[in-house]
């Protein structure tokens, strides 16, 4: 898959995640990086108040001219687009992939990625980081990710998540992360084994039917 639909909706919510987000806790470089929390989709529904209902479709607006402007904007490798083989075995161009480090802590994987350089051109420049989290062998009845996918506004060359780890999931568990433009193109996947901590992994959050109790240990 290297198209989906362009990330509008998405994108209107960049300043309101970053300004959710803030600075990161913790000890050492990772406590200068920014927190980023998942993208959702905000629409106007018929009982939306005037007021909200303006604002959200100023902000569609504003969003469609950005993606029409990056639709005229070169892609190619000169202007950061990298090549890369797509699920389906075709040669296509598409944003870069970030670097990535990530660590289990407990119920969690807390991910930190980093663009070496983010294109000029908005036609290759990420606009979305897509984390997923998963358990089990891809294209197989084992594969599980539920509950541990996340999509991030990507406004920096640096940025910190935290994902579940999949529900009702069970270590060896995996990390998969990739990168969209502006118009919903995709750049290459990238994926990688996560180590469990000494003192081992959990397994993922596994609500009872009907309840939504927090998970144990916390």
């Amino acid at each position: 898959m290297t198209r989906s639909r362009p990330l509008v909706g998405m994108v209107v919510l960049t300043a309101a995640s970053l300004i959710a987000g803030g600075s990161a806790g913790g000890v050492g470089a990772t406590s200068r990086v920014p927190v980023l929390f998942p993208l959702s989709q905000r629409t106007v529904e018929g009982d939306t108040p005037p007021a909200v209902r303006a604002l959200l479709e100023g902000e569609q607006r504003a969003a469609i001219v950005r993606a029409r402007a990056a639709a005229k904007q070169p892609r190619t490798s000169a202007a950061g687009c990298v090549p890369f083989t797509d699920a389906g075995g075709k040669r296509s161009l598409g944003p870069p992939a970030p670097t990535v480090r990530a660590r289990i802590i407990g119920h969690h994987v807390e991910v930190l990625f980093s663009y070496r350089q983010l294109p000029a051109s908005a036609a290759c420049r990420p606009a979305a980081v897509w984390v997923v989290v998963f358990s089990g062998k891809p294209a197989s009845t084992t594969f599980n990710n539920a509950g541990a996918v996340g999509t991030y506004a990507v406004a920096g060359p640096d940025g910190r998540v935290l994902v579940d780890l999949p529900w009702n999931g069970s270590a060896p568990y995996s990390l998969q992360t990739s990168s969209s433009t502006l118009l919903g193109l995709f750049g290459p996947r990238t994926r990688q084994p996560l180590a469990c901590p000494a003192a081992g992994c959990l397994l993922g959050y596994q609500p009872a039917a009907h309840s939504w109790p927090m998970p144990k240990p916390v």
